[in-house]
């Protein structure tokens, strides 16, 4: 942590850890874990998303709340929030549902709409076909188009089928 904690200060970055966490990881393979689970409860945002979006990207699952306060926190980048909502498809993170199923129609970002959309899609749950026929409707029209491909997937029995 110490480590992480000189780039952040003598750079000022947070994605230089991004980098670093890459590195120890091509070194120390599955082993950077702990290292990495130990920065989800830094004070600084950036690095915790950071550390967050690795660990998805190790399928553990001690990156999904970190992710859900990411994917929901309007001040954040968009591309933040985009790629966490991509990290907890990944994920198939059943307790991001919710929040996909709001942010999917409600978020003013049209990409983190396209996410949550991407998200739902990921998480092949049938029960979200109101919150897609809604998106059909967006001003956006690769969102429209995604949840028209989501849909059509349903309603012909290709997603959804151990329901």
């Amino acid at each position: 942590m110490r480590a992480a904690s000189f780039v952040l200060d003598s750079h000022g970055n947070a994605a230089d850890a991004y980098d670093y966490f890459s590195y120890i990881y091509e070194l120390l393979g599955m082993d950077t874990m702990p290292f990495v689970q130990g920065l989800l409860d830094s004070a600084d945002t950036r690095l915790r998303y950071f550390a967050a979006d690795k660990l998805a990207q190790m399928t553990d699952e001690s990156a999904v709340d970190p992710l859900l306060l990411v994917v929901n926190d309007v001040n954040l980048d968009p591309w933040m929030r985009v790629t966490a909502a991509w990290d907890l498809g990944m994920l198939r993170a059943k307790k991001a549902l919710p929040d996909f199923e709001r942010l999917a129609t409600a978020d003013p970002n049209a990409e983190v709409r396209w996410a949550a959309l991407h998200g739902l899609d990921e998480l092949d749950d049938c029960n979200s076909t109101e919150v897609l026929t809604h998106a059909l409707e967006d001003s956006t029209e690769s969102n429209r188009r995604l949840a028209a491909s989501i849909l059509k997937r349903i309603n012909s029995g290709k997603l959804c089928t151990g329901d």
